[in-house]
């Protein structure tokens, strides 16, 4: 089928218009829509024809290819951010009111209630695979109609009336005049969920730029401790490698030593002072030495483990910083995603919708001629309802 997308429009005016400008533009169409039928009918016909081209399909596929991955990456960020949360929690932190956070659990009722949300939308779309099957069958029997007097004009609009009150999976039956409204509004849960996730994003960051500061604190505390107590183990080491130099044994000294240094490197400065000490204590002549020897090895223990706080803390807070990215992307992203869910979730009455279209221009057609134009449109807009179907299919399996 030929392609009729038109290209991105251009702007070629001088200063680009305003978003007032826009407004206005809006509401100029929507008043010559409701004034000058024939402009209406012509845009109707573009969009009838345009929905069915190769290139409409093209764009629709790549929509749904794109929104099923989002919906994967939804789900594994919601994984990822309870993982998270769940080594923040077991360092039993606190927030800014002296009580200790805890994020995983009330993560995880989010979570939940996301899955639950979806769930429902793609049983929802399942079962409206089948409907739009169904609905396809109704627009090839219309094709079929050779005049008003064929008795299968009149039985099709019957079959399309029934077809129409037909009550979606949770009982509520299609409201003709409800359209609009159902188009434009979403549903309280999916609101709700997403003012959660907007909430609980805001008190995370409330506890993140606390701790933050808490652990730059920390930071500047521990980094001072240990720069004082290399000050003390350096003097340690010194003095003990210059016991060495006396006692003859360094590395350049001995034969032994000698042999690795050359191939090796040289040792470092711990290795020379455990075989200065190693060899002292073998012949008995530590001494006074152990107490201070004793001391060294505690000195750089306390060093270590302060290192090891240093990382620790440098791991926490590039944690918080991840999670509060991750929570600032999956709002975002969740945010377009539930519009598109909730919206799937009422595709059986936009079916609907379809089937009470097409059997009111049935019932307005006057003629052959009417008839012949009517059938045309619904040749267009057929392959439209045929990707409809495969994309249903796909999006239940999201996930």
């Amino acid at each position: 089928m030929a392609s009729v997308t038109a290209p991105p429009p251009s702007y070629n005016s001088g200063a680009p218009p305003t978003y007032e400008d826009f407004e206005k533009e809006v509401e100029r169409l929507k008043q010559k829509a409701a004034s000058d039928p024939t402009f209406k009918q012509n845009v109707k016909e573009s969009f009838i024809k345009g929905s069915g081209s190769d290139d409409n399909l093209k764009i629709i596929r790549e929509g749904v290819d794109l929104f099923t991955q989002n919906i994967t990456k939804i789900n594994s960020a919601f994984d990822d951010i309870r993982v998270k949360l769940y080594e923040v929690d077991k360092k039993e932190l606190k927030d800014r009111t002296g009580t200790t956070w805890k994020g995983e659990s009330k993560w995880n009722v989010l979570r939940d209630e996301w899955k639950s949300l979806l769930r429902d939308s793609q049983d929802t779309a399942l079962k409206s695979v089948a409907r739009c099957d169904e609905f396809q069958l109704f627009c090839e029997g219309v094709m079929k109609i050779t005049s008003l007097e064929d008795p299968r004009y009149r039985d099709t609009i019957t079959e399309l009336e029934n077809f129409i009150q037909v009550p979606d999976p949770v009982g509520r039956t299609y409201n003709p005049s409800d359209v609009e409204k159902q188009a434009m509004t979403h549903s309280e849960a999916f609101q709700k969920l997403k003012e959660k996730l907007t909430n609980f994003k805001a008190d995370f960051g409330d506890f993140a730029d606390y701790q933050k500061v808490q652990i730059k604190d920390d930071l500047a505390t521990l980094n001072r401790k240990i720069s004082d107590i290399e000050i003390e183990i350096k003097s340690d080491e010194t003095m003990i490698l210059s016991l060495g130099v006396a006692l003859g044994v360094t590395i350049f000294s001995t034969l032994a030593g000698g042999v690795v240094a050359a191939a090796m490197g040289p040792l470092s400065p711990l290795a020379i002072i455990a075989l200065v000490i190693g060899s002292l204590l073998a012949i008995g002549e530590a001494g006074t030495l152990a107490y201070f020897i004793g001391e060294w090895y505690k000195k750089t223990a306390q060093r270590d483990k302060w290192k090891d706080e240093v990382k620790g803390k440098e791991a926490l807070e590039a944690t918080l910083v991840a999670i509060v990215s991750k929570l600032e992307n999956q709002e975002t992203g969740l945010g377009f995603i539930l519009t598109q869910v909730d919206l799937l979730k009422n595709v059986w009455h936009t079916i609907s919708n379809e089937a009470y279209l097409i059997a009111n221009m049935l019932k307005d057609a006057k003629d052959k001629k009417t008839l012949t134009y009517f059938q045309d449109e619904i040749n267009h807009a057929k392959e439209a309802y045929k990707e409809l179907s495969s994309s249903l299919a796909k999006y239940s399996r999201a996930g």
